[in-house]
């Protein structure tokens, strides 16, 4: 009897105990789900703070390439720049020595073109050819001697030859200065040349003592005249008094 009174007494202890054992399960479960959540949350906050450093670090990594590309490019530029104002300077020494071999080759070419002084042959005044006068006008002998035809002086003043030569007329000079011709050819009385330098006409044509060119230069009368020595022109180009009175040109 004691035994059934017991019974529901024990039944009621046991089912306080499993009621207490699926409590304790159940808080042993709740723990853990709660240490789980807890796990996950900590593996994504680490995954979370592994993200953003990768992050920061890719910032980090195309900020330094972008940083080193920017050098690069600002060094080439500078490198292009340095090049191209050594080519430039290059081209303008280049420029600068090819006008002074330009310079120096017009300079030979006129000393060959214009020489300092002139010779002709020595064949007589038959007026057979041209021949250059004291300015290097080139004229026919005939007409610079015989007097048949118009003819231009050294200062580009044209008379008739015959008027330059014969003293037939009156005529001026090279400076546009009147003469009588016979004044000027025939020594019959003083005259001036074409500075206004004041002769003996007798002196100025027929050689009978020292005179002076139109530039004051003082040569002998015959030396000017009858070409037995050499002399210089009113320009000092010097010259074999024959050369002067003869027209075939020869270099010297």
């Amino acid at each position: 009897m004691i035994l059934l009174l017991l019974l529901p007494l024990l039944l009621l202890l046991l089912l306080l105990l499993i009621i207490i054992i699926i409590i304790i399960i159940i808080i042993i479960i709740i723990i853990i789900i709660i240490i789980n959540i807890i796990i996950i949350i900590i593996i994504i906050i680490i995954i979370i703070i592994i993200i953003i450093i990768i992050i920061i670090i890719i910032i980090i990594i195309i900020i330094i390439i972008t940083i080193t590309i920017t050098i690069i490019i600002i060094i080439i530029i500078i490198i292009i720049i340095i090049i191209i104002i050594i080519i430039i300077i290059i081209i303008i020494i280049i420029i600068i020595i090819i006008i002074i071999i330009i310079i120096i080759i017009i300079i030979s070419i006129i000393s060959i073109i214009v020489p300092t002084s002139i010779t002709y042959s020595d064949e007589p005044d038959t007026g057979t050819s041209s021949q250059p006068d004291a300015d290097m006008n080139v004229f026919s002998s005939s007409k610079f001697l015989a007097g048949k035809s118009s003819q231009t002086d050294a200062d580009m003043n044209v008379y008739s030859s015959s008027q330059f030569l014969t003293g037939i007329s009156e005529q001026a000079d090279a400076d546009i200065n009147v003469y009588s011709s016979s004044q000027f050819l025939t020594g019959t009385s003083s005259q001036a040349d074409a500075d206004m330098n004041v002769y003996s006409s007798s002196q100025f044509i027929t050689g009978t003592s020292s005179q002076t060119d139109a530039d004051m230069n003082v040569y002998s009368s015959l030396q000017f005249l009858a070409g037995t020595s050499s002399q210089a022109d009113a320009y000092m180009n010097v010259y074999s008094s024959s050369q002067v009175h003869h027209h075939k040109l020869m270099p010297i």
